[in-house]
């Protein structure tokens, strides 16, 4: 019971900390550097959870989630909303999930190009043919 107790101390505390130099950055417009070593904190914790054990793409994933961190920084309002972490958590899922879209397409477009290219098909002989219709 008591531990808990002292967890949640720690949390607050915490959570306290993260939005005092949320404030101080923001009014200096510029990033503290404990604020950019948190991110890579939180950034490195995420991408080693276990959803993400043994993907090939990880450190450019965990690369996105920085820079896209980096961008939205100044966005998260500290007078209005007490939980950054959340904020940013959400940031780092967003930018993971829109990397690994991002690589499915990719490679999705170049299997069909692949495919198109092993029928016979080329984009001379489309291009010919096109002309020969006007």
């Amino acid at each position: 019971m008591l531990s808990k107790y002292v967890a949640e101390i720690r949390y607050r505390v915490k959570k306290k900390k993260f939005l005092k130099e949320l404030r101080s950055s923001r009014t200096k417009g510029v990033m503290s550097d404990w604020l950019a070593t948190k991110f890579m904190e939180m950034t490195e914790k995420y991408g080693d959870s276990a959803r993400f054990v043994n993907y090939p793409l990880l450190e450019d994933m965990k690369a996105h989630a920085l820079m896209q961190l980096t961008k939205s920084w100044t966005r998260f309002d500290p007078d209005r909303f007490d939980n950054a972490h959340a904020y940013f958590t959400t940031v780092i899922n967003c930018a993971f999930a829109y990397y690994l879209n991002s690589e499915k397409r990719a490679k999705t477009s170049a299997e069909n190009y692949e495919e198109y290219i092993t029928d016979g098909n080329s984009i001379t002989e489309i291009y010919v043919d096109d002309e020969q219709h006007f």
